[in-house]
This record gives C-alpha cells, sequence and structure tokens, in this order.
C-alpha cells in the first residue's frame, strides 16, 4: 500500500466531530505533522488537557477519519489508562485500553466528509467553449468551395 502525506483540513475536520461527539470540548489539541510513517499517537499532560496528536501519513486503510476517530477514542479513554498504567503493568494497560478502542470502533461509524463539515477545495467548472458567432449580414462560405 502506497502512503500519502494526509490531508490536514480533513483531518482537523474530523478530529472537531469527534471531539464535539465524544464530549471532549473542555481540551485544547494541537496537531503535529511530524510521525515518520503511516498512523497517529495521542499524547497527553493531564495538568493541562492540552493533548498533542501526532500524525504522519496516511494510506487506503489508515485514512484521515479513521485515524482522528482512533486518536480521538485513546483521548477518551486517557484517564483510565493513566489510571492503569500506574496501577498495573505498562504492556497490559495499552492492550486493554486499546482493546476497548477497537471494539467501540467496530460500532462508531466514520461520518462522511460532509456530515464533519469539510467541503474540500471547490472544483473548477469547466468553461465551455462557444460556437464562434459569425458577424451579422456575413454567411460562412463552407470550405472546399
Amino acid at each position: 500500500m502506497a502512503s500519502i502525506k494526509p490531508n490536514k483540513e480533513l483531518f482537523k475536520a474530523h478530529l472537531r466531530y469527534w471531539k464535539d461527539k465524544l464530549g471532549l470540548s473542555n481540551y485544547f489539541i494541537e496537531v503535529d505533522y511530524s510521525l515518520g510513517r503511516v498512523g497517529a499517537e495521542c499524547e497527553l499532560d493531564h495538568a493541562s488537557l492540552c493533548p498533542t496528536i501526532t500524525i504522519g501519513d496516511v494510506d487506503e486503510v489508515w485514512t484521515e477519519a479513521i485515524l482522528a476517530r482512533h486518536e480521538m477514542l485513546e483521548l477518551l479513554l486517557e484517564p483510565l489508562k493513566a489510571l492503569l498504567w500506574e496501577n498495573v503493568h505498562s504492556d497490559k494497560s495499552y492492550r486493554a485500553g486499546h482493546e476497548v478502542i477497537h471494539r467501540l470502533e467496530s460500532i462508531l461509524p466514520i461520518p462522511s466528509d460532509k456530515e464533519v463539515g469539510y467541503v474540500g477545495k471547490k472544483k473548477k467548472k469547466k468553461v465551455k467553449k462557444g460556437v464562434e458567432p459569425v458577424p451579422c449580414g456575413k454567411k460562412k462560405k463552407p470550405k472546399g468551395k
């Protein structure tokens, strides 16, 4: 699968959609586009409520919409994961959190780009070339006569 650079505006539109749907309006989300691979990561400083989502490339499976939903679900579960991290082995807390995220992903449909308010770049309308007008009073002579 070929990876491509993410559409930043599309990713942000999906983040805003899930932020609203999941009740995460008290977070100020920073987005960093420097992840050196396909995917995304979410880091949260619990004291500031200012998470940073780092996104890399996207592909046919990990689209902007899917990555945004996944990272926002991680943000939703982050307080519980932090408790587990402190009291349980970190690998187990990571797996437990992602098990819940994957279950939620299976029941939360991906909204369309239009549903999240992304309109994209407007396509330029093709201008039809008109027929060359013939000056009044003059008839165009057919070719070859």
